[in-house]
């Protein structure tokens, strides 16, 4: 049986019905991040299962008045071409680091020793994006409601990269869902789902958003060969509930 506390997995892509039945009735939980106790000079990596991702920002606080403190921004560094950034020379106290832009959601807070311990770390490893990729041979496929009785009248995505200020394609889906990018270079990409979609509860119109990363490959086994993204509305946003994976996921959609 799921447990209701186990909310750190609707973040990736499988999500319990008791974790979700809470996310649509409730607020949306706040976050938990770890603490690590560090030296003075230590390193940042960032990781996306286990390959490191250069040029991604991170920002970086000192805490005054423990985690539930006020926070002052230092800096803003970038990740290199190993993924990693040096923290150099940091007075001893308390400070925290957040990763930014469409993959953020990973974070720690720091304690700086004056003196090393056994559980002081000389480096510490942040996932970036914070949910996993999913890996797909096409930027086509169809976007649905996973509730039957409230299906989405509306449906419009924009296609993003790490480094683009911009979208790189924007689309309407059609009457079903479907729909199709143009871009076919392999890479990390964040697909912006906007959707609308009549609520019973509050019998109106509502307008949902989320955010989703994928990672476009040619021919890699276990990958999907379209996207198919059954959608939620929860209190933390559109969240990924049903996954189809077929080339036949009724008609590919034309941009719009």
């Amino acid at each position: 049986m799921p447990r209701c506390n186990d909310i750190a997995k609707v973040l990736i892509i499988a999500v319990s019905s008791c974790a979700l039945l809470s996310l649509v009735a409730g607020a949306c939980p706040p976050p938990i991040f770890p603490t690590y106790k560090v030296g003075d000079n230590f390193r940042v990596v960032l990781k996306s299962q286990s390959q490191p991702m250069a040029g991604v920002k991170v920002n970086f606080y000192r805490e005054k008045g423990g985690s539930n403190g006020t926070r002052l921004l230092l800096f803003t560094p970038s990740s290199e071409v190993n993924g990693s950034l040096a923290i150099p020379n940091l007075e001893p106290g308390s400070y925290f680091v957040e990763t930014t832009g469409y993959g953020a959601g990973s974070a720690a807070h720091l304690v700086v020793q004056a003196s090393k311990s056994s559980e002081t770390r000389n480096e510490i490893e942040l996932q970036w994006p914070a949910r996993i990729p999913l890996k797909t041979q096409a930027l086509k496929g169809r976007i649905f409601s996973s509730d039957a009785k409230s299906g989405f009248t509306k449906v419009e995505l924009k296609l993003w990269t790490k480094d683009r200020p911009s979208p790189v394609e924007a689309v309407n889906a059609g009457s079903a869902g479907q729909f199709a990018f143009n871009a076919i270079q392999p890479g990390l990409y964040f697909l912006d789902v906007t959707v609308n979609y009549h609520s019973a509860l509050e019998n109106k119109v509502a307008l949902a958003e989320g955010w989703f990363p994928v990672t476009l490959v040619r021919g890699e086994s276990g990958s999907l060969e379209r996207l198919g993204l059954g959608l939620t509305d929860t209190s933390c946003g559109l969240l990924v509930t049903q996954i189809q994976n077929s080339m036949k996921l009724e008609q590919d959609a034309t941009p719009q």
